[in-house]
């Protein structure tokens, strides 16, 4: 039997200094990423999953705020067309900058994801 714990790399926005994640078992192995923020949030993880020879199973999103959402398109660029996972309720904020707060802010941020998947609240 191998070590089966779970790997938490953290990363970190400097602007509203939110936390980014990569969840995985092993290196080599399938890994989780949950809410890429701002740059330079994407890049950095994009090359700790090529750096670790993991395969991105999913983005999970926490809620959809401009500061947990803007790496998506950037790390899907980098990684292919990963799924996105995020409470149904929260799907507008994926492209309509006011719903994502960013709006509020100047231009605004909209993502490419056009193909969200429910991460219902309770679990499955």
């Amino acid at each position: 039997m191998g070590d089966r714990s779970l790997h938490v790399h953290v990363t970190n926005d400097r602007v509203y200094v939110e936390n980014g994640m990569i969840l995985h078992l092993r290196r080599g192995g399938p890994c989780w990423i949950i809410d890429p923020g701002l740059p330079p949030q994407a890049d950095q993880m994009a090359r700790y999953v090529g750096d670790n020879d993991l395969s991105a199973e999913a983005i999970l999103l926490t809620h959809a705020h401009a500061d947990h959402i803007a790496g998506i398109d950037d790390l899907r660029e980098h990684l292919g067309p990963v799924p996105v996972y995020l409470a149904r309720e929260e799907w507008p904020a994926l492209t309509d900058p006011m719903e994502n707060l960013s709006g509020l802010m100047g231009p605004g941020l909209s993502t490419g994801v056009r193909d969200p998947r429910d991460l219902p609240a309770g679990g499955a």
